[in-house]
């Protein structure tokens, strides 16, 4: 009984430390580098919160805490990344002009639909603060119907945690969607929601081995060498980059590593942030004949369950 009641003065202990971390942060300008004390903090004491195998109910209070530390970060990017968009520029398509331009008109017209109902005073100037977090599926949407109103041959591809939809790997969270449009026998991939990856809020390496939390965003993999970053400032920049093996496998490598936890870590003492997946493997995952957990394990992806 002592050992239980003991316990419980621990777990507040840890709680109020969080809160103060929370009201520290307030008066920060720059709190990045507390935001990671916070995570280094937390991993330290999550064994008080682990019991006989399982979370116990305390932890929801730290998730609801260390949200509200995230919510304070500042609304910046990792990268500067500033998309190339003019809202008052002709929009029209002309399925006559060069791939370039078809290109940059259905991201033009795709930019500005997601713009639509925001309550800004110069588009022009908002566009370059805003990540469209959550807008993956109407963006694709919405560059589907504008390649079918205009006889170009486009996909809506989705992406889930492991590469799995049925096992939801992340309570049925963390899913994506982007589009392959093929214009006189290339291929491009177009991806005008792609800045929430690269948000301050979601990109810290710390998060990876806390229970129940979402993990680091694909942002901070594909930044990790020249060449991934080189294709990152493209489709950040221009909406669209031209599809070919290499860049199948830059783009989904960023996703695949993300999802892995803590446990892979652990598991595998493999902290090179790289895959050995081909883009033959992530075509077979994207056509749902494979997935990343037939290859790691379910227990290494996704929200960690176990420390």
């Amino acid at each position: 009984m002592l050992n239980k009641y003991s316990n419980i003065y621990n777990i507040y202990n840890v709680l109020e430390k969080i809160n103060k971390y929370s009201e520290i942060m307030d008066q920060q300008k720059d709190n990045v580098s507390t935001m990671i004390e916070v995570y280094k903090y937390l991993k330290e004491n999550l064994l008080l919160f682990y019991n006989d195998g399982r979370i116990n109910n305390y932890y929801g209070r730290v998730i609801a805490l260390i949200m509200t530390c995230e919510a304070k970060l500042p609304k910046s990017f990792i990268i500067e990344s500033n998309p190339i968009f003019d809202y008052y520029k002709d929009d029209n398509i002309s399925i006559n002009g060069t791939e370039n331009s078809i290109l940059e008109k259905i991201v033009l017209l795709t930019r500005k639909e997601l713009l639509r109902g925001r309550s800004v005073l110069n588009p022009n100037e908002a566009i370059k603060k805003m990540c469209f977090t959550n807008d993956c599926c109407k963006s694709s949407n919405i560059v589907k119907r504008i390649c079918d109103d205009n006889n170009i041959e486009a996909y809506t591809i989705e992406i889930n945690p492991g590469f799995s939809k049925e096992d939801k790997l992340c309570n049925g969270n963390g899913f994506h969607y982007f589009n392959i449009v093929k214009l006189k026998k290339k291929y491009y991939l177009i991806d005008c929601t792609y800045r929430q990856f690269f948000k301050t809020k979601g990109n810290f390496l710390e998060k990876i081995g806390l229970l129940n939390m979402q993990m680091c965003l694909p942002g901070t993999f594909i930044l990790m060498n020249e060449e991934r970053i080189k294709a990152a400032n493209k489709l950040l920049k221009d909406g669209w980059i031209e599809l070919d093996e290499k860049i199948l496998k830059t783009y989904l490598d960023s996703f695949a590593i993300s999802y892995r936890n803590g446990l892979y870590y652990k598991k595998t003492n493999d902290y090179s942030y790289e895959t050995n997946y081909t883009p033959e493997d992530y075509i077979n995952f994207l056509e749902e004949k494979d997935n990343q957990i037939n290859h790691e394990g379910r227990e290494v992806l996704g929200y960690q369950k176990r420390l």
